[in-house]
Order: structure tokens, then C-alpha cells, then sequence
């Protein structure tokens, strides 16, 4: 089977259960839920005449302002809106919801996965350099 995106983003360690089936992922653009088309609709994430195939919305993805109304082509900033929502099909019987977080929270979430990965960077070098003596071309200095 092909491993999709959204199943990558279920198996990292910023995933979470949000519900029976279905996995929540936390990115800088939003929030990504990934699952079965029954655990979703169970969950409440989507409804059903939000889903893709449904009479008027496109075979495999379909986007929604945060009022309901279906997202044109061509609009770029449409996913910046807090109440956005992004339905892809991403193989037989599941999908990948995405939901606006804002611009305001985007901005936060972007900072903090920044500064986090500074730290971690910052500690592999450490690590590398430090303890117990630094390895220079994978052998001891002399």
C-alpha cells in the first residue's frame, strides 16, 4: 500500500488520537485530521455535504471559507482565514481535513516550531562536539 501524507503525518511523534480513527496533526498552516470517512463524520470534523464527490464539490478535494462557501480557484490566501476547511480524498476511503487556524496562530505556531528547532539543533551540536571529546572524521584526535 502507499503510504500517503496524511498516514505520515499520523505516525510523528506532534500526532494525537483526536477520536476513534482518526489522528490530529498540528502544523504552522493548520490543523491536519486524517482517518476513515466514517470516523470522521462521526467525529464531527466534517459534515457530510462537505466531502468530496458530494453533488457541487470537486472529485477529490473541496475548500470552504469559514462561512461555508465553497473556496474559488485561483484564491491563494483563502487557507490563511480561521475557519477554513480543506477536505482531500487521499486513497480509497480516507481522507486529510484541514482547518484554518488564522493568520494570528499561524504566526505563533511558526515561531515556536522555530525556536524548538533551533533548540534541537543547537543540543545535536552540542552533543557532537562536547561529549567527551569531539570526533574529528570518526576517529579520536591524537
Amino acid at each position: 500500500m502507499i503510504e500517503t501524507y496524511a498516514d505520515q503525518l499520523a505516525d510523528t511523534q506532534d500526532s494525537a488520537r483526536f477520536a476513534p480513527g482518526v489522528t490530529l496533526a498540528r502544523s504552522e498552516h493548520g490543523d491536519i485530521y486524517a482517518g476513515t470517512v466514517d470516523a470522521l463524520l462521526a467525529a464531527g470534523v466534517v459534515l457530510p455535504h462537505q466531502l468530496p464527490g458530494a453533488p457541487g464539490n470537486g472529485r477529490t478535494m473541496v475548500s470552504f471559507h469559514f462561512d461555508g462557501r465553497p473556496v474559488g480557484r485561483g484564491n491563494s490566501t483563502a487557507w490563511q482565514q480561521l475557519g477554513y476547511l480543506q477536505v482531500r480524498r487521499t486513497s480509497l476511503g480516507r481522507l486529510c481535513v484541514t482547518k484554518g487556524i488564522g493568520k494570528a496562530e499561524s504566526i505563533r505556531r511558526f515561531q515556536a516550531f522555530s525556536e524548538q528547532s533551533e533548540r534541537e539543533e543547537a543540543e545535536a551540536f552540542h552533543r557532537a562536539h562536547c561529549w567527551p571529546f569531539p570526533i574529528i572524521c570518526g576517529e579520536p584526535p591524537q
